[in-house]
């Protein structure tokens, strides 16, 4: 089903390209009306019906397909119209931003879903973390635009990219970036990985020349490490993928049972990402957009991955993020042993601990001091290509752990690196969507 939704969507979308193109547009309606019911927050959808609709002359149903287009947008997306569209309805004061852009990005093997804010170069890559996809990240986005340009992807097997039934191994993830950073030639581009995220971008960071690595707790450490987490949260997070919902609200209203209470903008924003996360089955229930099979076959192959290496073979500007608040039972999601091997295994590497912060929170509501510390890392180091090590204050008092004057050796070996799945959680439990009922 939604390798056929994802198809659908291309072949309509490329089809009424053309037809505006060739001024054949009343061809294309009833499809460009049922993808636009198929797939309701698909924002090129409404805006072509809308447009198909006037170049036909068929003022009052432009209106009414405008009018529905707005009330998603505003009411569900909590965004704006384009302004280009509103402005030609004559709408009211905006109060918002306008969604991000977004497309589908061929590449070697697969087609991977990719979120753009747009803003100043060198442009920001991120990777979200386990069972997430790139509106996950939509609070970074939001608030480190349009200062950066600044583009979030969904991983194969995750949110609206391809899903083949394998290829779930570090190495594949890395070469899916790699090929991606190449076809959208993003030059000297910065890459964030945040929990799973980090071991990928890491992974490319080691194999190529970038301008810059931000890791948000990078799911990179020892087996040890690891493992408590896969037991932790990646089972309870497999289990939420097999659960069905009537509608979004009713996902939404066992999401906000299970989640704290974030900013009111992070609110939105993550009511945003719940919409986007749903899939419509054809039973008319939905479920999350992540594969089983692929946060499994992540987590596994990370046992076998020398994460700690990888990152030591980081060459690149380098900043190192920590929450400063615990996560499931009362505990830090990243280890004061754990960060240390991860500052030593990088000493050039700027570090930064983010007080106010737990792991999933660093990601969904990250602070002003945060969204500064990346901002200035990226405006100097970056642009500059400086490597010395940076000891940066800890928000809200006391002081981070240094970088280290060492590094830890290791071998990456290159068709064994594997990723580790990490749900997104909360102290109030595990926050990795709705509690299984």
């Amino acid at each position: 089903q939604e390798r056929l939704r994802r198809l659908f969507r291309r072949c309509v979308v490329a089809r009424a390209r053309e037809a505006r193109g060739s001024g054949s547009q009343a061809a294309v309606l009833t499809s460009l009306s049922r993808l636009v019911a198929v797939d309701p927050y698909f924002e090129d959808a409404h805006v072509l019906l809308v447009e198909a609709y006037e170049a036909l002359g068929r003022r009052d149903a432009a209106h009414a397909a405008y009018d529905r287009y707005q009330r998603a947008v505003r009411h569900e997306l909590h965004a704006e119209p384009k302004p280009e569209l509103a402005q030609r309805f004559q709408d009211g004061p905006r109060a918002g931003r306008p969604l991000p852009e977004e497309d589908l990005v061929p590449l070697r093997d697969v087609t991977l879903h990719v979120v753009e804010w747009a803003g100043e170069e060198p442009a920001i890559l991120a990777i979200h973390g386990s069972a997430g996809s790139a509106y996950s990240l939509t609070a970074l986005g939001e608030r480190l635009a349009p200062v950066h340009r600044f583009l979030a992807l969904d991983l194969r097997g995750h949110g609206f990219s391809d899903k083949p039934p394998s290829g779930y191994d570090l190495a594949s993830h890395v070469e899916d970036v790699s090929q991606l950073i190449d076809v959208l030639a993003l030059e000297r581009v910065v890459l964030l990985g945040f929990s799973l995220g980090g071991p990928v971008a890491a992974g490319v960071a080691a194999n190529r020349d970038v301008g810059g690595l931000v890791l948000l707790e990078a799911a990179i450490g020892d087996r040890a490490f690891l493992s408590r987490h896969g037991h932790e949260s990646v089972v309870p997070t497999e289990e939420t993928l097999d659960l069905r919902f009537h509608d979004a609200d009713e996902y939404l209203s066992q999401w906000r049972a299970a989640t704290p209470r974030y900013s009111d903008d992070a609110e939105r924003w993550l009511d945003r990402f719940a919409r986007y996360e749903l899939a419509r089955l054809p039973d008319g229930t939905y479920r999350r957009r992540g594969l089983r099979a692929a946060l499994r076959a992540e987590f596994d192959s990370v046992l076998d991955a020398d994460t700690l290496g990888i990152l030591a073979r980081v060459r690149c500007p380098t900043l190192l993020v920590r929450g400063g608040q615990p996560w499931i039972g009362r505990l830090p999601w990243l280890t004061d042993e754990m960060w240390e091997a991860q500052a030593a295994a990088c000493p050039h590497a700027t570090t930064f601990v983010s007080a106010p912060s737990n792991h999933p929170s660093l990601a969904r509501d990250p602070p002003s001091e945060l969204i500064e510390v990346i901002s200035t890392f990226v405006a100097t180091r970056v642009r500059a290509g400086d490597v010395a090590p940076q000891t940066l204050p800890q928000t809200g008092g006391g002081a981070p752990l240094s970088g280290g004057d060492r590094s830890l050796g290791g071998r990456c070996d290159e068709e064994r690196i594997g990723v580790c799945g990490t749900s997104e959680g909360n102290d109030r439990g595990r926050d990795s969507g709705p509690a299984r009922r």
